[in-house]
């Protein structure tokens, strides 16, 4: 992550190297420096492909580039020899004009190109983006991105069409992609380790004629996409740092299970639910997860069961239920009565060890609220320490959720309400954005370095090959 960053930098985004020095004409090595061409990418208006051509080798080469009067920012240094090159400019905004720059590097010295102009394009859906209501930078976190899932709401939730998008801090579009048709993605996330994007693709109802659910991984430069069957992925997954991923499993009627699948495609049922409910619940959604949260500090994942206002945490060494938190028959209460939940959704665990969950309050009309919750293990109890969201008039009716962040604030979204407010642990507003038109946010993740985001698998997409491999995985190179 950068360092502490003068206040025009932070707005820029991005960590900065020191300006190259002018090239020495006395200098037998300052021969022309290469030319270098830029176009937009052919997919993505916000992305730039710069190319260029090496006469000899350098220790490094990189860009620097500027968006109108931002301040420079600088793509990763890596080695450069003798022939053509290629790299992929993220994080820019559209219809902006961005100036770029190519620096070299041999023994210590820097030499700096001619600046060539360029511009991206306009959005292919100019209300994706949100409107800026706030932004506190000093008292935000540094992260400078988030990624996103939305979906346009359309006559019914959860019909699409869905996109993934990265906004900066001004709630800029930086990057989009577009589902196919009839095919769902709500829980977009940095992987892990992050290299790359982790996605689903999911034709939950049958919208795009019965397709397979599947898992992507892909950069954000879209120069590669590994992808493998996911069965009975419905809508709520999470990745562990081995690259297997957890999620809610259902094939057929009345199933109902916690399974986990590795990167090769090879699927184990871990937790039957739907048995263990049995005795309590027998209708259809009784185990419908609409999220499933890997707590690897915990040892355990968490299933918020809307249906029965319920959370879960099942144990991964055991996989049998370690807690059953809210109203479903035989599961811990919450102290006060009113803080109980009604249709939650993301509980997680803070760093302090605390459950986080964004709920309906039940007992107020068209009310929401984020709580915070310590876990009495003796009394069997959880006792709410803090809430937000009296006298806010947001009330997403689908989706919704918290996180609580390095710096104590507390990032929210709120659901089909469209909007995301960042809170500070004293209660104030530090960021706020909010959509016009009608979206359903889905999960968000903030981004510290959309380049490290772009690193790839650790087995090389430039050099993988199509293939075709059943129900396994599939690297395709895409340029």
């Amino acid at each position: 992550m950068c360092a502490t960053l003068p206040y025009l930098v932070l707005l820029a985004m991005a960590c900065q190297r020191d300006p190259p020095e002018e090239s020495d004409p006395t200098d037998d090595t300052s021969t022309p420096m290469p030319a270098v061409s830029i176009a937009q990418h052919q997919d993505m208006v916000t992305l730039l492909e710069a190319s260029w051509t090496m006469d000899d080798t350098v220790d490094a080469c990189w860009l620097r580039y500027q968006v109108d009067d931002e301040g420079w920012r600088d793509t990763p240094a890596r080695a450069c020899s003798p022939g053509p090159q290629q790299q992929t400019i993220l994080g820019l905004p559209p219809d902006s004009e961005v100036q770029v720059q190519l620096v070299t590097a041999r023994d210590d010295r820097q030499r700096l190109g001619e600046p060539v102009l360029a511009t991206t394009g306009a959005l292919p859906l100019p209300e994706l983006a949100p409107g800026l209501d706030l932004w506190d930078a000093s008292q935000t976190t540094d992260h400078p991105w988030l990624l996103l899932a939305l979906e346009r709401y359309d006559g019914a939730y959860y019909d699409g069409p869905y996109w993934q998008i990265v906004l900066d801090r001004r709630g800029r579009v930086v990057w989009y992609r577009a589902l196919p048709s009839g095919l769902s993605s709500t829980f977009p996330r940095p992987s892990r380790d992050g290299t790359h994007i982790v996605a689903a693709q999911i034709d939950r109802f049958g919208l795009a004629g019965g397709q397979p659910a599947l898992i992507q991984r892909f950069g954000p430069s879209l120069a590669w996409m590994e992808q493998v069957e996911a069965p009975g992925l419905r809508f709520a997954w999470d990745e562990a740092s081995d690259g297997s991923v957890y999620y809610f499993d259902r094939e057929t009627e009345g199933e109902g299970w916690l399974s986990r699948i590795d990167r090769q495609g090879q699927r184990e049922r871990l937790f039957d639910c739907a048995a263990w409910i049995a005795d309590r619940c027998t209708d259809t959604w009784c185990c419908e997860a609409n999220a499933v949260v890997l707590e690897p500090s915990r040892g355990s994942v968490l299933m918020s069961l809307w249906a029965t206002d319920t959370v879960l945490e099942i144990d991964l060494e055991t996989a049998t239920v370690r807690h059953s938190w809210g109203q479903l028959e035989g599961s811990w209460q919450t102290e006060p009565a009113s803080a109980r939940f009604d249709l939650q959704h993301y509980p997680n665990f803070t760093p302090e060890g605390t459950l986080l969950v964004s709920t309906l309050a039940p007992d107020l009309l068209l009310q929401h609220r984020v709580r915070e919750f310590t876990l009495d293990e003796s009394a069997q109890v959880l006792r709410e320490q803090w809430s937000w969201g009296e006298g806010q008039d947001l009330f997403p009716q689908y989706q919704g959720e918290a996180l609580r962040l390095d710096n104590g604030n507390t990032l929210m979204n709120f659901g089909a309400a469209g909007a995301i407010r960042e809170i500070t642990g004293a209660g104030a507003l530090a960021w706020s954005l909010t959509w016009s038109e009608p979206w359903l946010l889905g999960h968000m993740s903030l981004v510290d370095d959309l380049y490290a985001l772009d690193q790839g698998l650790d087995a090389s997409p430039s050099s993988a090959n199509p293939t075709s491999m059943g129900s396994g995985a599939r690297a395709t190179p895409k340029r």
